[in-house]
């Protein structure tokens, strides 16, 4: 025997098992086998080994049918750069009340819900996007999201981050309560929710082409956080509090109650806003405060319960205005119903009827016999 030979064998076995446990195992991709089946399985009709390190260990998950059920031995969590990709199946968690995380201290997360796929977050109390100030992203792409009755913090505290809560396509979002530090970007498809609360200025809400409902009565936009409305619709039990934020609407539609401006202005460029004019003759505003029709605006207010006095009253006295300017000649009405509704003259028909001397001071364009006006 070669005495040399075989130390040297033993030097390359002890360098090879300091090795292995010198360092951590590679990042690993992991797909569902279909099963119904607990989130700990490593059968061939689970995980296929694993399961998959979503916290620290830089592995991906991907489910494409089957249920995936979690039961907590802690927060479930999808950090560390990590993504969890669901292109069919059912995740859900059962038996306890341990929060959801989507990103944490070890790094961001991104989960990924596209058509036909469910995340359900069945006995969770909780789901925090974007903790420890990490960039964090919910993405459903055409598929459902329920939270089951859970809170949603999108962000945790912070205004330097950008975690986002994003719907495109034919997505289902079906949410309780949310507290927006962050970023919501409604592109597509359906989302309601009980509430919302903008959490911090840095805080922006966005509607370009989702159906939104709001079940809660109203919805407030703060000092410093942003809503915007660009198509799709937006549907209140209450009011629309403007409240020193950024709001507009370029298009789309936005059904309240009532607008209420306190320290702020509403740009409005286009789309259609449904209000009821009970109370206020639809719009609340201190002194400053107002629905400003931009230039050229398309926009079309409607505005329910409202008579001609109302309607004098509220062209008069600067809660409606062009450009920030009060002048009721710049607009039409027509009645609807048992309302009104208002926009902008065009700028090429007013030349026109300015030059023929045809301008009252408020234009009524009466339609239909069959649509009442209301005196």
């Amino acid at each position: 025997m070669n005495t040399k030979t075989s130390l040297s064998r033993m030097a390359l076995v002890l360098f090879s098992a300091l090795y292995a446990t010198s360092f951590p195992s590679q990042a690993a991709d992991y797909t569902w086998g279909g099963g119904d089946l607990p989130y700990t399985d490593t059968s061939t009709s689970g995980w296929n080994g694993g399961p998959p390190d979503l916290y620290t260990a830089g592995d991906n998950a991907i489910i494409n049918s089957g249920t995936v059920t979690y039961t907590p031995g802690g927060d479930f969590e999808i950090a560390g750069g990590n993504t969890m990709t669901m292109n069919g199946g059912l995740f859900t968690q059962t038996g306890g009340g341990a929060y959801i995380k989507i990103g944490e201290q070890s790094g961001a997360g991104t989960l990924i819900i596209n058509s036909g796929a469910e995340f359900n977050m069945g006995s969770s109390s909780r789901l925090v996007l974007g903790d420890w100030n990490k960039n964090s992203l919910i993405h459903v792409n055409g598929g459902t999201f329920d939270s089951d009755g859970a809170l949603i913090e999108v962000g945790k505290g912070s205004t330097t981050t950008e975690s986002t809560l994003r719907l495109t396509g034919n997505a289902n979002v079906i949410l309780s309560n949310i507290t927006l530090t962050n970023k919501i970007e409604a592109n597509g498809g359906n989302l309601s929710y009980n509430s919302l609360n903008f959490n911090t200025s840095n805080a922006s809400f966005s509607i370009n082409g989702s159906t939104v409902t709001q079940s809660a009565a109203n919805l407030t936009v703060g000092t410093g956080a942003t809503f915007s409305l660009a198509s799709g619709s937006l549907s209140l039990t209450g009011q629309y509090q403007a409240t020193g934020g950024s709001s507009s609407i370029s298009g789309g539609t936005l059904n309240a109650t009532q607008l209420s401006l306190t320290g702020d202005v509403v740009d409005f460029s286009g789309g259609i806003i449904n209000l009821d004019g009970t109370s206020s003759e639809g719009i609340s505003a201190g002194a400053g405060d107002y629905l400003n029709f931009t230039s050229g605006s398309l926009g079309s207010l409607f505005i329910d319960n409202l008579d001609v006095t109302g309607l004098n009253t509220l062209l008069g006295d600067g809660r409606v205005r062009l450009n920030g300017v009060t002048n009721a000649s710049q607009f039409s009405s027509s009645v609807q119903g048992d309302g009104y509704t208002i926009s902008v003259i065009p700028e090429p028909s007013t030349l026109m009827l300015l030059g023929l001397g045809l301008i009252p001071a408020i234009s009524f364009c009466r339609r239909r016999t069959s649509l009442r006006h209301k005196a």
